[in-house]
């Protein structure tokens, strides 16, 4: 897939294993922010930092083991997660502000990367409608979490949880076509 690999010899061995960690990660997170949503909202910006601190490693570490067939847009991806992250879990206040606007800029951000893979699936010849059609609907819930939080923090954290966990199972459809 292009999106980790831009030249052959890419490993599709690891590249099943980031996009599995990846996943994983993001589900763990969706669950976690689901089933414990009147937890304080300072518990939540830590499970956030974390989770942008694993991303942005498992991002690295794959941009670096894979440095010749890796884009630049990994490198960058995993670095801004690593410094967000950190931030985050120094001055978990700042998130709480903001956590509207980080929680829906992040799944945009999460659905146009989804975009790419299904774009690259169509150029490889792969299934990638059904990818295509779920980075869209990322990209819209996203956008309502940015645009309209339904003003109370319990539901918004619900509703981001639940648009982890969704970006974590649709994060798992391209290793059906790989």
């Amino acid at each position: 897939m292009e999106v980790f690999c831009e030249k052959e010899g890419c490993s599709l061995k690891q590249t099943k294993l980031f996009l599995l960690l990846r996943a994983a990660a993001l589900i763990l997170g969706g669950l976690l922010l689901i089933l414990y949503p009147t937890s304080t909202l300072a518990t939540a910006a830590t499970i956030l930092g974390v989770a942008l601190v694993v991303y942005g490693a498992v991002s690295l570490v794959s941009y670096f083991f894979n440095r010749q067939e890796a884009r630049s847009l990994t490198l960058i991806a995993g670095v801004a997660a690593v410094i967000f992250g950190i931030v985050v879990l120094a001055r978990p206040s700042l998130v709480i502000n903001f956590f509207p606007t980080v929680g829906g800029v992040l799944i945009i951000v999460a659905g146009v990367w989804q975009v790419l893979s299904a774009l690259d699936l169509r150029r490889a010849g792969g299934a990638w409608k059904l990818p295509l059609v779920l980075a869209v609907v990322t990209v819209i819930l996203g956008a309502v979490i940015l645009f309209n939080p339904f003003g109370t923090m319990a539901l918004l954290v619900r509703l981001l949880g639940a648009a982890l966990l969704f970006i974590g199972v649709t994060g798992l459809f391209p290793l059906l076509a790989l």
